[in-house]
């Protein structure tokens, strides 16, 4: 895709509330909220970063990424299967 000037990226979004998530997250929310660093669900507003990061004009040399939305919860590795099994 490269030789037509097409980067593809992926975003990630973790743990956000929509319909799909309703059930787990009435289960568990609690849980991920206490093992993130902001300590909070994701919402719609805090993925448009993102997005307008991986426009053509702020990220041309930015290409094969996959970017993890999650209110640092990947960094804390098993403390959330901990969190929600206990």
């Amino acid at each position: 895709m490269a030789k037509y000037s097409i980067n593809i990226n992926a975003i990630a979004p973790v743990f956000f509330p929509t319909p799909i998530a309703k059930e787990l997250l009435d289960d568990i929310g609690e849980a991920i909220d206490k093992v993130t660093f902001l300590a909070r669900l994701g919402q719609e507003s805090d993925l448009k970063g993102t997005i307008v990061f991986l426009t053509p004009s702020a990220s041309n040399i930015i290409a094969g990424q996959f970017i993890c939305v999650d209110g640092g919860l990947l960094i804390r590795g098993f403390e959330i299967h901990r969190a929600v099994m206990s």
